[in-house]
Order: C-alpha cells, then structure tokens, then sequence
C-alpha cells in the first residue's frame, strides 16, 4: 500500500460511492478499504486535508480518478460543503 494514500486515511471526512451513497464519517473502523481499488480524494483546506473515499458499491470494482472526482465533487456540492465555484478554485489530488 502507498504510504502517502495511507497516510491520509487519518483525514478521511467522507465516505461516497458510485451507487450514489454517502456519508460523514468520523472513524474508518469497520470500514472495509482497499487502496487498489478505492480512490482518495483530497482537498487542501487550511491546514489540514479533508479528504473523501471513494469506492464502487459493486465487489472487486476500481474507481478511476476522474470518476472519483466527480463523486466527491457532487456529493460535497449536495450536502453543502463548497460551491461549484470555490471547489474549482481549491487545490486537489486524487489518490
């Protein structure tokens, strides 16, 4: 496993996948993650990342970093997080 996707399990806010489900979370406990398949979204936000999982509801499925984006993106502009505008302008890498 990467240690710089490791490393940002730590900050993982969100949890969303391609079934369109997603929610806060505060702790990875008894959440199943793969780093092969998952993505990590992260956003620079002061000093700290918040960061998103993104993984596919269906088993042994990958998620491409464009698909990965989208669904941060959306689910972030849903629940209030950012505007399209301010999301565009914020620094981010998918993992």
């Amino acid at each position: 496993m990467n240690h710089e996707k490791t490393a940002l399990l730590e900050y993982v806010g969100y949890i969303v996948n391609d079934g369109l489900d997603g929610k806060r979370v505060h702790s990875l406990a008894g959440v199943n993650v793969n780093l092969d398949r998952d993505r990590l979204v992260s956003i620079q936000c002061e000093y700290e990342p918040t960061v998103v999982l993104v993984q596919s509801y269906l088993p042994d499925t990958s998620i491409d970093e464009d698909e990965a984006l989208d669904l941060a993106k959306d689910y972030l502009l849903e629940i209030g997080w950012t505007t399209v505008e301010a999301f565009d302008s914020l620094e981010i890498t998918v993992h």
